[in-house]
């Protein structure tokens, strides 16, 4: 993860935490491929992907768990939608 993407990932983390979304930034060396595949073993829900492409474009690629489908959002408009789920305890 290079250090403009491992900052737009920094903020985006603090963002959800402000709406006391549970969040964790995975910033290590594995390959992106096997950081989805670790949160798919683990059951993550919602799994927001951040590289260079998400970064230059402010988006986010989301990943639902149950799904091997992923959908680029805007990242405002993903936080908007997962505020929106968690606060009504909807499982996306």
């Amino acid at each position: 993860m290079n250090s403009s993407a491992l900052e737009y990932a920094t903020t985006l983390t603090n963002k959800a935490r402000e709406h006391n979304i549970r969040v964790e930034l995975n910033s290590g060396e594995e390959s992106i491929g096997q950081k989805i595949r670790k949160s798919i073993f683990n059951k993550i829900p919602v799994l927001w992907v951040v590289g260079s492409a998400e970064t230059a474009d402010c988006t986010v690629s989301v990943r639902h768990y149950g799904t091997s489908n992923a959908c680029s959002m805007e990242a405002d408009k993903a936080l908007k939608t997962l505020v929106t789920y968690v606060s009504i305890r909807q499982v996306l």
